[in-house]
């Protein structure tokens, strides 16, 4: 099989999903800054991430005909944001901003860069230093930190569940116009001797795995540094009157965010 026919099919992937975060863009000004900000980080994380998935669960061919092009960065760049607006603009919850303190903000933002953190650490240290597969270490790099976010934010765990089944969705809908464009790429490109050899709907059964998980961290991951929870209007009324417990020490509701902010 001659895969220089699927030369471009990683730049169409990138680019089916940067349409898509257009259209979200488009849609939501409410979630722009979001989105510009989960993007960012994102497109800095997909290149490094790949350098470890190209070893052993896909063998992708770049239009720069080098190892890592600038596909992933584009992938990342699209998938992060998307990740971060679907929820909200899917559901349409009402979203409140707990008060924080000084102290408390600082707190907060210091247990973001150790989340993060610590799923970069895991990924490269699963795979390098354990020797396990792509698949298992990218399972370790986020259900250890999705615990973490669970334990101290219970009220983002629909959020997390929704947004990633929500971007096993879209993958499906753009690997599907992938296969129109450059029928078998799957196939030709997806290392089957290390990883599950099944399709479902065409994405293969560890993409729809990776998909998930991406969705599950992304999606609240802004919510859970600012502090920020969704809820029905009716529930947003009624805190809004009084107080509940906030995440990282904060205990009362500021105000319910006004359209387009974040």
């Amino acid at each position: 099989m001659d895969q220089n026919q699927y030369r471009y099919s990683y730049l169409i992937l990138a680019l089916g999903f940067l349409g898509i975060w257009l259209l979200l863009y488009a849609w939501r000004r409410d979630t722009r800054r979001r989105m510009r900000i989960l993007s960012a980080f994102m497109a800095i994380l997909g290149p490094i991430a790949d350098t470890i998935y190209v070893q052993d669960w896909w063998c992708p061919l770049t239009f720069t005909n080098t190892r890592i092009g600038v596909e992933p960065a584009l992938a990342g760049f699209a998938i992060g944001g998307i990740s971060s607006a679907l929820y909200r603009g899917v559901c349409g919850r009402s979203a409140v901003r707990f008060v924080r303190d000084a102290r408390t903000h600082l707190r907060a933002g210091l247990e973001l860069v150790c989340l993060i953190s610590s799923m970069i650490v895991l990924l490269f240290g699963s795979f390098y230093l354990l020797d396990i597969n792509s698949l298992a270490s990218t399972l370790i790099a986020a259900v250890v930190p999705l615990g973490v976010m669970y334990m101290k934010r219970p009220d983002l765990v629909p959020m997390s569940l929704i947004s990633g089944g929500l971007l096993v969705i879209v993958a499906a809908i753009v690997y599907a116009f992938v296969e129109v464009m450059t029928p078998g790429w799957v196939q030709a490109l997806w290392s089957f001797q290390n990883v599950p050899a099944i399709i479902i709907v065409s994405l293969p059964l560890d993409d729809i795995v990776f998909y998930f998980l991406t969705g599950a961290v992304i999606g609240p991951l802004y919510e859970y540094g600012k502090g920020i929870a969704f809820m029905s209007g009716a529930k947003a009324t009624y805190f809004l009157s009084g107080s509940i417990p906030g995440p990282s020490g904060s205990s009362r509701i500021e105000s319910a965010l006004p359209p387009g902010a974040n």
